[in-house]
């Protein structure tokens, strides 16, 4: 009884320690943040977003360098770890899955960012080359056709289809088949996406890995 006792005890003073150091990181971080923007002089609505960006972002991304922990694994165990990366959601999407096992080596580059509700995602005719994975969250790909919007006047008011996690968006940006994204894309709701860039896709494309 008193052994299982003093585990509980050191198990809990283990993951309290853990839980005040992640805490003290992202104390840092944003204190950080928050002495660039003060120092670039940013109007007070675009620090808010910011800082505001910045605590979600530090909440869900993760402190550690991951390339290097991949880095020191062997070939085995690095397939096996970046598999479980890999969600199934975003196996399943047609890019991805057209990859096969050989999606594994795209886990190094995948970029994580946050969006926040009513944020847009990709413009049609914005220069781009990257692909945007979703990751939670859900987002809307938006009807341009009327005359305001063909003119830049006003916001595109008509879904023509909404996506779900898995989803991707740039696609033939990220091969370089186009150099602008062909379709405008808003977040419904806060979303949690993955950036994959078309300069590091070549690298990995080139380096054998696919």
């Amino acid at each position: 009884g008193c052994t299982l006792y003093g585990l509980l005890i050191a198990k809990v003073t283990s993951i309290v320690a853990m839980t005040e150091t992640e805490n003290r990181v992202l104390a840092e971080r944003l204190d950080d943040v928050a002495k660039y923007v003060h120092k670039k002089k940013f109007p007070p609505q675009l620090q808010r977003r910011l800082l505001n960006y910045y605590r979600k972002f530090l909440k869900r991304a993760t402190f550690l360098d991951e390339s290097r922990i991949l880095r020191d694994l062997s070939s085995g165990l690095r397939n096996d770890v970046m598999k479980h990366l890999i969600t199934t959601d975003v196996q399943k999407g047609p890019f991805f899955s057209a990859l096969g096992t050989n999606v594994v080596g795209l886990v190094p580059i995948l970029h994580f960012q946050c969006l926040e509700r009513g944020q847009y995602v990709t413009r049609r005719g914005e220069p781009a080359g990257e692909l945007v994975v979703l990751l939670a969250g859900s987002a809307v790909i938006l009807d341009e056709s009327d005359a305001s919007i063909r003119a830049g006047h006003g916001e595109p008011a008509h879904p023509l289809y909404k996506l779900g996690p898995g989803a991707t968006v740039g696609e033939r940006c990220v091969l370089g088949l186009d150099t602008s994204f062909n379709q405008t894309t808003r977040a419904l709701t806060n979303c949690d996406i993955n950036v994959l860039y078309a300069d590091e896709f070549a690298k990995v494309v080139k380096s054998g890995m696919l």
